[in-house]
């Protein structure tokens, strides 16, 4: 029996320096995720129970059938308002218990949260109908409006419906706003935010063997943003895990295979997945912050990630380890620019970056590769979580990736905010 969705998932500690949500309440006769987490954390930790506050974070999940049978809905209908439901709740119960930490527990350093929510997974739930039960594919098929489909139509179908709930539906567009508020809450409060990239690398092969072309979001988990430090698995040997999901957007990897785990409660066992790698890292940012507690979660994340990382508002400049500056003022440094081909932006006062200034609608532009090593851009143009349209360019060149960001005011850009990453591997890599 349930004993909640959110809140205390035992009494309140005294002064914990690490919060886990996670599951603590699962089938008793199941797998006990969060207890299992929670032991992998403290065995790669010098952390004690009694600093980690566990966090019920375990949303009720939408019934398919229920929707179908009880609500009289068409499969389709009923699709998309679990898929609303899922995704809605599962920011709403993070969003929640992300706030009682920050306003109760001061103490707190590190968050770590060894779940996510997917578009796949609604799929997912469905797939072996879809795939081993004709009658049933028939019936989905029909709902669709596609009389006949294959599975891997019904599938395509299916994920796209998905994916269209997440970016367009009012109730998920608002849940997702309260968790990007609180995730960017936690961040500005100095508190580190890890995620887990997720497990769906086998799925998506699956999906990818039968032909079903997934967009590059379905697979990441939902609570990927700005504010969160995004973990991924490692194998044994250090390598990039086969579990991790596609285009998961990880920023740092720990061992996620094989984890040997050994609860409180008695339980043990042997498991994988990025589940366990997010503890680890998480012991790891409370070791870099026992060395030094001045650090801030963009410096913990890219020191963890293997980068050399500067930020700067407008009209500030710092020197870098490769002897250049960062400068912020909306232009890329000539150092930077030198290494890029034609045809990116390159400064806000340029033609292209003062019409989209005034231009009124969300973009995104790709820059591809050209004729040097490893360029690539990214412009995005979007309403901020303050309501105020935004200029993101990424720009990635051969030793690093360079990040401006701008606020659109009278048609103007203002407020520049510039990062600057170097990565001696990459470059060696590069060049050899």
């Amino acid at each position: 029996m349930k004993i909640l969705a959110t809140g205390y998932a035992e009494p309140r500690e005294r002064a914990p320096r690490l919060a886990m949500l996670d599951d603590f309440d699962g089938d008793p006769n199941g797998f006990p995720h969060g207890q299992a987490v929670e032991s992998v954390l403290l065995s790669h930790s010098d952390l004690t129970p009694d600093q980690v506050q566990r966090m019920q974070n375990e949303p009720p999940q939408a019934d398919l059938t229920k929707l179908v049978k009880e609500n009289k809905l068409d499969f389709v209908t009923a699709f998309r308002t679990m898929t609303a439901r899922n995704l809605a709740g599962f920011y709403t119960a993070t969003a929640q218990n992300l706030q009682t930490i920050l306003h109760e527990q001061p103490t707190v350093q590190v968050i770590s949260q060894s779940q996510g929510e997917t578009t796949a997974r609604q799929l997912e739930m469905v797939f072996d109908g879809v795939v081993n039960n004709q009658a049933f594919r028939q019936g989905v098929a029909q709902t669709l409006g596609q009389p006949g489909a294959t599975a891997t139509e019904v599938c395509k179908a299916l994920l796209d419906e998905a994916d269209a709930v997440a970016g367009k539906d009012p109730l998920v567009q608002k849940a997702r706003q309260e968790y990007q508020l609180a995730a960017r809450e936690a961040y500005n409060q100095g508190v580190t935010y890890v995620v887990a990239a997720g497990n769906h690398g086998a799925f998506a092969r699956q999906l990818e063997n039968m032909g079903v072309e997934a967009s590059s979001s379905a697979f990441r988990n939902i609570l990927v943003c700005d504010y969160a430090t995004v973990v991924g698995a490692n194998d044994a040997q250090g390598q990039e895990s086969s579990l991790n999901s596609p285009h998961a957007g990880i920023e740092v990897r720990a061992l996620g295979e094989d984890i040997a785990w050994n609860t409180a409660e008695g339980q043990s066992g042997v498991n994988s997945g990025t589940s366990f790698a997010t503890p680890i890292v998480a012991g790891e940012i409370l070791r870099e912050l026992d060395k030094n507690p001045k650090l801030t979660p963009f410096q913990l994340e890219n020191k963890l990630a293997g980068l050399d990382s500067y930020q700067v508002n407008q009209g500030e400049t710092l020197a870098t380890s490769n002897g250049q500056q960062l400068i912020g003022d909306g232009q890329l440094e000539a150092y930077i620019s030198n290494q890029i081909g034609t045809g990116f932006i390159t400064d806000l006062a340029s033609p292209d970056a003062q019409q989209m200034a005034q231009a009124h609608q969300d973009s995104t532009f790709f820059g591809l590769p050209g004729t040097k090593d490893h360029e690539f851009q990214l412009v995005r143009m979007a309403p901020n979580l303050d309501g105020k349209r935004q200029l993101e360019i990424d720009t990635w060149f051969k030793e690093g990736h360079h990040v401006l960001q701008a606020i659109a005011e009278n048609g103007a850009w203002t407020q520049f905010h510039e990062e600057l990453h170097l990565d001696k591997a990459r470059a060696d890599q590069i060049k050899d």
